[in-house]
């Protein structure tokens, strides 16, 4: 696995992306808030994985954690993403060695599973209270 490099995101312009997610079955008011939530998003790539990371939002955050992130990976391919180690590279790179993050596995009434997508939610500054002590 190659390096992560920082990538400005090319988005579409807000019709497009409208149109676009409308097409995936989204509301109008629905593609307008996701487009505008990618206009906060920092875009590392390397030779395998497109990662989207981003302060985590409301509506995925709850319990208002302070310093959430929300990193979205997605390999090039389109294949899935299955290699922990690859998975724990991209959190060390970008919320840092220290930092923990977690992959929710969720209710059936809260799951998104359009396209091998993953997402991770970790904090650079906070320890989650479960896993391994040593």
């Amino acid at each position: 696995m190659t390096p992560f490099k920082i990538v400005p995101i090319v988005c579409l312009a807000e019709k497009e992306h409208i149109v676009w997610a409308q097409g995936l079955g989204a509301t109008k008011e629905e593609a307008k808030k996701h487009w505008q939530e990618m206009q906060g998003c920092v875009r590392y790539t390397n030779d395998e994985y497109i990662v989207l990371s981003r302060a985590c939002p409301e509506d995925m955050n709850r319990h208002k954690v302070e310093g959430m992130m929300w990193l979205s990976v997605k390999r090039l391919d389109g294949e899935p993403v299955r290699n922990w180690r690859h998975l724990q590279e991209i959190k060390n790179h970008i919320l840092g060695r220290e930092a923990e993050a977690i992959e929710l596995f969720p209710a059936e009434s809260r799951k998104a599973d359009t396209v091998n997508q993953y997402h991770l939610f970790g904090c650079a500054e906070k320890a989650f209270p479960i896993g391994f002590n040593k």
